[in-house]
């Protein structure tokens, strides 16, 4: 998982949007907190993002277009697995590309590990999107959020080489 460097600049062919992915900093979270209660019904608290990004195993990415932050992911990087906990991207760039972009970085990262994202039963958006970039439900987890709600496990995996 050592290919995810600071810095690197991607394009869309669509969109033509370039993008520049880093660590998150602390001084983003006023702009990743805006982010999370633009997209999320029930978003993470400050207080969620500290503790999350304290673990030594966590990471956070942002994705910057023209100097300014519009998306951010915080990944577990556990042993044997990649999981995505929290990707969101601003409403104004959202169904561009962004997103997309976010799970290409990240597999690369995972290099031959899968990788796992929970997501909401009700939140059909991100399991359709998700879906679209070649990961599958393989598990129903009931009461898994704090509201009681039931979470889809996603797996991607890396394809196998014949």
């Amino acid at each position: 998982m050592s290919e995810l460097t600071q810095g690197q600049l991607f394009e869309t062919r669509r969109h033509r949007r370039n993008l520049f992915f880093r660590w998150l900093l602390r001084r983003d979270m006023d702009r990743v907190l805006q982010i999370e209660h633009q997209v999320f019904p029930h978003p993470w608290a400050p207080l969620d993002f500290a503790r999350c990004l304290k673990h030594r195993r966590h990471r956070g990415l942002a994705a910057e277009h023209d100097g300014e932050l519009i998306a951010y992911c915080v990944i577990d990087l556990g042993p044997q697995r990649l999981e995505i906990m929290n990707l969101a991207v601003d409403i104004l760039h959202q169904r561009r590309g962004v997103g997309r972009q976010f799970i290409d970085r990240v597999a690369r990262s995972a290099g031959r590990f899968p990788i796992r994202a929970h997501v909401q039963e009700a939140n059909l958006d991100a399991q359709l999107f998700f879906r679209a970039c070649g990961f599958r439900c393989d598990k129903i987890i009931p009461d898994h959020y704090d509201n009681g709600a039931t979470a889809y496990r996603f797996v991607r995996r890396r394809p196998r080489r014949r």
